[in-house]
């Protein structure tokens, strides 16, 4: 071998190169390079690498660099200086991956308001439970939010849905699980309430409603599914009705957003019994027996309905109940007419003190 240019042993003629050891491949994702390296062969300085059967590379390097997956059967030898005299065996190349790195612990608890009548709120999140890690959060699949706090406060969004996800990242480690979505919907504020009086006998009544949280709305109220009212306040004077039953819901709306329609609150107008006009009740006995009595409704075709201390002890069309068997006490006795169809009549009442010696 003496005499040719760079070889730097001397080999003899017919003995074999040792085979190079250890051939490995990496693939780094990050910056899409494949890497082939071996150990160096004792006695032979120059190398052969192949992809099924083709040459790839040959020097002296022990070491080559593919840009992209290096695939199929990629084996080296080791040559003398002229890859002619002496080769040695072939070593396959094995394929090395390295082990994937540890993932982040997930934040937890990601909280946002279902429904928000502004456009300005809160997102929230409990910590991961590794330490030093980024938090990364999205809004409609768009990162809004990128550092070390647990929580976002979302301002301007106008009336519409938004997803959030979230995720912690850190360097060297492979990023946590995503959570979520959770999904907040930006939209005319909720009417929390809607008051109607439970009976009418005239036809003529108020309707009433909560404010709305978005300023600027106008209501729209609707009577048995009819549109009653539209404006920018939060009552209205309903007049007029005859005898039936009438449901009332309402919503708020601006620019094209709607709150969910709050209601049915419910009345019945129907015409007032005349009142009972007179009830008479000792104000004091001895005997636990006595007599309450009173003058009938001027309205034809009623019933009475009398209570003691609260509590019905009769029903029917008479104008007198006769009491027995009381005991020392006060007892309380009111009475009201009733027809069907009809609004009960006013109650009047009166009281009685029971001594028994």
């Amino acid at each position: 071998q003496d005499g040719i240019p760079g070889y730097s042993q001397i080999v003899s003629v017919g003995n074999a190169c040792q085979a190079p050891q250890l051939a490995t491949i990496t693939y780094n994702e990050t910056n899409d390079v494949s890497w082939v390296t071996w150990h160096l062969s004792d006695n032979c300085p120059n190398y052969i690498l192949t992809q099924n059967g083709t040459d790839l590379y040959s020097g002296p390097e022990n070491n080559f660099m593919y840009v992209g997956v290096l695939g199929g059967t990629i084996e080296v030898m080791a040559t003398d200086i002229n890859n002619v005299l002496l080769v040695s065996p072939k070593v396959t190349a094995e394929r090395y991956t390295p082990p994937a790195p540890v993932a982040v612990s997930a934040p937890r608890n990601l909280q946002v308001p279902g429904s928000d009548p502004d456009g300005d709120y809160w997102v929230v999140w409990t910590s991961s439970e590794t330490n030093g890690v980024t938090y990364v959060l999205t809004e409609n699949s768009v990162e809004v939010y990128r550092g070390s706090e647990t929580s976002y406060r979302v301002s301007g969004n106008i009336y519409g849905t938004y997803d959030y996800m979230l995720k912690a990242v850190k360097t060297g480690s492979a990023d946590s699980p995503e959570i979520g979505p959770l999904t907040t919907e930006v939209r005319v504020g909720n009417i929390d309430w809607i008051d109607v009086p439970a009976g009418d006998s005239d036809g003529s009544y108020w309707v009433s409603w909560a404010k709305s949280a978005t300023s600027g709305v106008t209501y729209t109220l609707y009577e048995n599914g009819s549109q009653a009212y539209q404006g920018t306040s939060t009552s209205f004077l309903v007049t007029g009705k005859g005898s039936g039953n009438y449901g009332y819901t309402v919503k708020a709306s601006e620019s094209g957003s709607e709150s969910p329609l709050m209601g049915p609150a419910t009345t019945v107008v129907a015409p007032a019994v005349r009142s009972v006009r007179r009830i008479m009740v000792p104000s004091t006995d001895a005997d636990g027996k006595y007599w309450v009595s009173w003058w009938p409704s001027r309205t034809a075709g009623v019933e009475y309905v009398l209570t003691e201390n609260g509590s019905q002890i009769y029903q029917g069309t008479g104008t007198a109940y006769r009491l027995a068997g009381k005991g020392s006490g006060s007892y309380t006795y009111a009475v009201k007419a009733i027809k069907t169809g009809w609004a009960d009549s006013p109650e009047l009442s009166g009281t009685v003190t029971v001594t028994i010696p």
